[in-house]
C-alpha cells in the first residue's frame, strides 16, 4: 500500500499448512495465513524489511505447532469428543529486525493440571538481551450465580463456564545478564457485593 507520502509500503503473507490430520479434522483449518514479511520504505530510497519466524525447523521452514488446547482443570466440565484435546498453531517465535538484531518469543506447552495457561506466552527476550517474563494463574468466580431478571420472572443460574478465567499472576523484567530487575505480582480479591448469592 501506499501512504500519504507516496511512500509504498509492503505486507507479504505466507500460507503453512497443517501437516497432520487430526481425529475430528473438520475441528481444524486446513492451513493457516500469516505475516511473513513487512517491508517499508527506508531513508535514502532503501527498504527496511522485518521477518516474521514461526518455529522454524533446521532448514529455516515456519510449521505449525502442536499444542494442548487450553482448559482449566476443576473449571468447565464441557468434554466435547468433537474437539481434539491437541491443535496445531503457527507461534510467532522470532522477528528478525532490519538492523540483524531480533525479538524472541517463548510459550507455555503445558498438559495436566497447567494446561489453562497452554498457548499464553511465557517470555519476550529484546534485541537488547533483556527479557520479559510472565507467569499465570487461575481466576475463580463465585461457583453460583443465581439472579431476577429486570421486570420479573424466575431466577437465572449461569453456567460454570463462566466461572473461571486466566490472568497474570508475575511480570518479571531481566537485564541482559538475565539479572531481575524489576517483579511486579498480580493479587486477586472477590469483593462481595449485597447481590451477591
Amino acid at each position: 500500500f501506499t501512504d500519504s507520502a507516496s511512500r509504498t509500503q509492503t505486507v507479504i503473507f505466507e500460507r503453512i499448512d497443517n501437516p497432520t490430520p487430526l481425529t475430528n479434522p473438520g475441528d481444524e483449518p486446513a492451513s493457516f495465513d500469516v505475516v511473513k514479511t513487512v517491508q517499508l520504505t527506508a531513508f535514502g530510497g532503501g527498504t527496511a524489511t522485518y521477518t516474521f519466524h514461526y518455529s522454524p525447523d533446521a532448514a529455516g521452514n515456519d510449521q505449525l505447532t502442536l499444542m494442548p488446547r487450553p482448559s482449566i482443570t476443576g473449571g468447565c466440565g464441557c468434554k466435547d469428543s468433537q474437539i481434539n484435546d491437541n491443535i496445531y498453531v503457527p507461534l510467532l517465535t522470532s522477528v528478525s529486525l532490519p538492523n540483524g538484531s531480533s525479538y524472541a518469543m517463548t510459550y507455555y506447552d503445558n498438559a495436566g493440571a497447567d494446561q489453562a495457561f497452554s498457548c499464553s506466552i511465557k517470555s519476550l527476550t529484546l534485541p537488547t538481551l533483556g527479557k520479559y517474563e510472565w507467569s499465570y494463574q487461575t481466576y475463580q468466580f463465585p461457583g453460583a450465580i443465581v439472579f431476577a431478571p429486570p421486570g420479573g420472572g424466575g431466577d437465572i443460574t449461569l453456567p460454570d463456564t463462566v466461572n473461571y478465567s486466566v490472568g497474570l499472576l508475575e511480570e518479571i523484567k531481566r537485564n541482559a545478564s538475565g539479572t531481575a530487575v524489576e517483579k511486579i505480582h498480580y493479587a486477586t480479591k472477590w469483593n462481595k457485593v449485597s447481590s451477591d448469592n
